[in-house]
């Protein structure tokens, strides 16, 4: 048995130091296994917290969560000359001896990326922990949770929110379309002290008096301590498609947690039918038949996924239409820098860019610009050489800085 609260610091009224070591991971999965085992009460809704991760950019400096547009959420995507740029750069045959007004050295094959802007109405949570730390998709490994920051909340202060759209253990998520959502008084801070250190005023006016605890390393364990210290006991999820039974062996006895998984998957359930009757009714029957497949080691995922909802293809849609716009505005703001003799042609490829993007938001997926590149490589080479590699560049970083001079930092979250 271990005692939680010895890997706990408090530093002042509401700030916390958590310390532990590659070590300790091991001794505290094994105590929630046993925890799981040993005391499989009845849950409820009590048992259960809302937990959302996020990346240092993206810290909620208001503590209100906003859906993703233009005014907050940005990415970068390949520019269109990219593959004309590295062919030069590597002396790619009749490429070799082309000038671009720089030695080959400064071409920078990888970098000129095009800021373009991402869309989700939705806003994301995982249940007792954070959600699965790699899941496959078409054989390969996808980390999806990684971050600095992050916030539990009791999932009671959101149950009668309207805006739930769905409870699953890994998927939780609220429709933000028409009004942001606050996070909640009663909200918890976890996030890396080197994080904490940077923070401005207004961040730190924002978190009040909710409690905050530091870590160093290891966001998965840091999670799992906090939940442990408020009696709960921590949710780890494996793969996207099913709760994952975790055990070890104990004097010759297996000790696992499948019990507990049982009457977590039937209180999520429950939950839903409860506070989400019209939404759970609508789960497609293939997901209903893989419910009923997935038995003895496999615990099917309570309630649906984002992917399988009207809102996964809104978001995609929304994302490649703003690729395409971006690379068209992209190549319409050459036409000043240009021979008028190339107007027509720019105007080409940039028809030729709708039927050509492929949205590099959902993963594996990426934007590769390769049938316009295909059909245009000599006139994209042609602008370029009456642009020349430092006129091209400056374009480019213009701009990048017109379009993130759009983002407000206020609606980050």
């Amino acid at each position: 048995m271990i005692n939680i609260n010895s890997y706990i610091t408090k530093i002042n009224d509401n700030i916390y130091q958590l310390i532990y070591n590659e070590d300790d991971v091991e001794k505290i999965n094994k105590y929630i296994v046993l925890q799981k085992y040993l005391y499989c009460k009845n849950l409820s809704l009590d048992d259960l917290y809302l937990v959302r991760i996020t990346k240092r950019e993206y810290i909620p400096k208001k503590m209100v969560y906003f859906p993703l547009d233009h005014r907050n959420c940005y990415q970068y995507i390949d520019n269109p000359f990219k593959y004309i740029i590295g062919w030069i750069g590597f002396k790619i045959a009749e490429y070799a001896k082309i000038d671009l007004g720089v030695n080959i050295d400064k071409l920078e094959f990888n970098k000129n990326k095009l800021v373009t802007y991402r869309y989700r109405n939705t806003k994301h949570f995982s249940i007792n922990g954070l959600a699965s730390n790699i899941y496959h998709l078409a054989g390969l490994k996808h980390i999806f949770d990684d971050g600095d920051f992050i916030v539990i909340e009791p999932l009671k202060t959101k149950i009668n929110d309207p805006r739930l759209v769905n409870l699953n253990p890994i998927d939780t998520f609220f429709d933000l379309s028409k009004k942001e959502m606050e996070i909640s008084n009663e909200a918890i801070i976890i996030l890396k002290e080197s994080i904490y250190k940077t923070l401005d005023n207004d961040t730190l006016n924002s978190i009040g008096n909710r409690k905050i605890f530091l870590f160093e390393d290891d966001a998965n364990t840091a999670t799992d301590i906090v939940l442990l210290s408020l009696g709960v006991l921590p949710q780890h999820s494996k793969q996207q498609s099913r709760l994952e039974i975790e055990s070890y062996n104990l004097n010759n006895k297996t000790i696992d947690d499948k019990l507990y998984l049982e009457k977590f998957q039937t209180l999520m359930e429950n939950l839903n039918q409860t506070y989400l009757h019209q939404a759970y009714k609508k789960i497609p029957s293939y997901i209903i038949e893989r419910r009923e497949k997935y038995n003895g080691e496999m615990l099917y995922i309570p309630g649906i996924l984002h992917s399988e909802t009207p809102y996964f293809q809104y978001e995609q849609k929304k994302n490649e239409q703003a690729d395409i716009k971006t690379y068209q505005d992209y190549m319409l703001g050459m036409i000043p820098l240009i021979d008028n003799k190339k107007i027509e042609i720019i105007r080409n490829i940039v028809t030729a860019i709708e039927k050509d993007v492929i949205d590099e938001n959902y993963l594996p997926l990426t934007q590769n610009f390769s049938s316009t590149y295909d059909d245009y490589e000599n006139e994209l080479l042609d602008i370029l050489l009456e642009l020349s590699y430092p006129k091209f560049k400056q374009y480019t970083e213009d701009f990048n800085q017109k379009r993130l001079k759009k983002i407000n930092k206020n609606r980050i979250g």
